[in-house]
């Protein structure tokens, strides 16, 4: 299912990324907030057309 952009009508583009993942001896988690702390992924959306973005934090 593909996603319409709320400010042109173009195709949104998904990405999922886990949270989890290391950065060196690093986890991305750790460099959060204690608010954000609770969320393992991320959904990022770019609009193909304009750019306009939207995150999504996933549980």
């Amino acid at each position: 299912m593909a996603h319409m952009c709320p400010k042109c009508g173009g195709e949104m583009k998904s990405l999922v990324r886990s949270l989890s993942a290391r950065v060196g001896p690093f986890s991305v988690k750790s460099f959060l907030p204690a608010e954000l702390q609770e969320y393992n992924s991320i959904e990022v959306r770019v609009c193909a057309v304009c750019g306009y973005m939207e995150l999504y934090w996933l549980r």
